[in-house]
């Protein structure tokens, strides 16, 4: 993970009634103003639910409506709304994170020492790795229906970049894409069977989203000459539309939270961040009961 000045985001589905419902919350960590809060997909005000926080990674298990997030150094566990349910310390320093929520495991890439991806119970015990030698991995996600890992790997500074991904218990590990930066971004739609990754650039106008299969096969750009950094990406299945981060270099430019049908038809800005309020990480979630 970079130093510790982005603003990290997760979007959260609506589940009104008992039945899948369109998006209808974002949540979203920032670091200035220093917040964990909560944002409508079409913008507006934002809710605070948690004063104070800074929150650098975050995942949601739906069933539960368990919040994951944390920074390099912990990860927390609350409830959608911001009520803490305890935490842990992870065993170095931490660069992403990715939910089992099916199997019960969090899934944390290395920043530090050996660079392995590690495999933990949702409270941080029985530590397992599961991937060695990830190197500057940036990006993880979780296929919960298929039970596979997908993470993006730079095998030394400079060196080539990859997508690899592996059954959950590491085993059968395969490339799936080459690319010619590290992927910051990378999410999974379980039901259509798809695979979207960040194709970052060199400069600005030179990003890319791109999609394929699962094993990597018949991949094709979905959005091109996008900012240089694509540093969050999420799926809605149902809708059949994908979330984006993108940031500019510098501050010239604002960061902007996006989204997009399947094809990279009607893309919409949900919402605009200046100054430090960089965007780092995306991922989605149920959101159910009170809010409508």
């Amino acid at each position: 993970m970079k130093p510790i000045h982005l603003l990290t985001i997760i979007s959260v589905l609506g589940f009104l009634t008992g039945c899948q419902q369109p998006y209808s919350h974002l949540t979203y960590g920032t670091w200035s103003p220093r917040s964990l809060s909560r944002l409508a997909v079409d913008g507006g005000k934002n809710e605070v639910l948690v004063p104070e926080q800074v929150t650098e990674v975050l995942a949601i298990d739906p069933k539960t409506e368990t919040l994951f997030n944390g920074t390099e150094q912990y990860v927390w566990r609350m409830t959608l709304n911001g009520k803490p349910l305890g935490g842990f310390n992870p065993p170095k320093y931490m660069r992403a994170l990715a939910l089992d929520a099916k199997g019960g495991h969090l899934y944390l890439a290395e920043q530090k020492g050996s660079h392995d991806i590690v495999r933990t119970d949702l409270d941080g015990k029985n530590l397992t790795v599961i991937v060695r030698d990830a190197r500057y991995c940036q990006a993880l996600a979780f296929d919960g229906k298929r039970q596979v890992l997908y993470w993006s790997r730079q095998a030394t500074s400079g060196g080539p970049t990859s997508i690899w991904r592996a059954n959950a218990d590491g085993t059968g590990a395969q490339q799936v894409s080459q690319e010619m930066r590290v992927s910051k971004a990378i999410a999974v739609d379980e039901r259509g069977g798809r695979l979207f990754w960040s194709s970052p650039g060199f400069e600005n106008n030179t990003g890319k989203i791109m999609c394929a299969n699962l094993d990597g096969t018949n991949a094709k750009a979905l959005l091109t000459n996008l900012p240089w950094a694509i540093e969050g990406l999420a799926v809605d299945s149902a809708a059949r539309r994908f979330y984006w981060i993108e940031r500019h270099s510098g501050h010239a430019k604002p960061a902007r939270i996006r989204s997009a049908r399947y094809d990279g038809s009607d893309v919409q800005t949900l919402q605009e961040f200046s100054g430090i309020n960089h965007a780092r990480s995306l991922a989605l979630g149920w959101l159910q009961g009170e809010r409508k």
